[in-house]
């Protein structure tokens, strides 16, 4: 804690006559020290309210990457049969829109607006992906793996940003 100087205003008042006569006081930044047998909180403490939150939070987060990680694991393990090597770009759309299937239920289910799960399902990563790979910077076997990532990214950021709203 920085110890900052303030003008103190009172030395000059009649009725503050027993202040010491320095105009320069000596104060913490963080306001009074509190005395040495005060214990104090040990650790940050959270509302019921944050708690509540952090704990959907959390807990929509972690089904999400975990079924993401589930759509990686079984599209590399049926990426080395003919018919999805021959065809690369279906296999990737049938990979996204089975997760938007996937996942926009799930987020209804779990009291999500209608809007929101449309704008964090498939509108954010089309609207996103869909120049990227027009012009060729993102291949199928990355869309397999941008597509659910950056609806993650959307459903983190709709919950930080409208956290009463978004219930999740």
């Amino acid at each position: 804690m920085g110890t900052l100087l303030a003008v103190d205003a009172t030395t000059s008042h009649p009725a503050y006559s027993d202040r010491p006569s320095s105009r320069w006081v000596a104060t913490t930044a963080s306001g009074p020290t509190p005395g040495p047998g005060h214990a104090g909180p040990s650790g940050p403490v959270l509302s019921a309210p944050a708690r509540g939150f952090l704990a959907r939070y959390a807990r929509t987060l972690a089904v999400l990457l975990i079924s993401m990680a589930l759509v990686l694991v079984v599209s590399s393990l049926v990426s080395t049969t003919e018919w999805v090597s021959s065809h690369p770009w279906s296999t990737a759309t049938a990979a996204t829109t089975g997760w938007v299937l996937a996942v926009a239920p799930w987020l209804r289910r779990r009291g999500w607006r209608r809007g929101t799960v449309h704008a964090v399902t498939w509108a954010a990563p089309t609207a996103l992906l869909l120049p990227l790979v027009l012009i060729g910077w993102v291949s199928p076997g990355a869309l397999i793996l941008w597509g659910p990532l950056t609806s993650l990214f959307a459903v983190a950021c709709a919950m930080a940003a409208a956290p009463d709203t978004v219930t999740g």
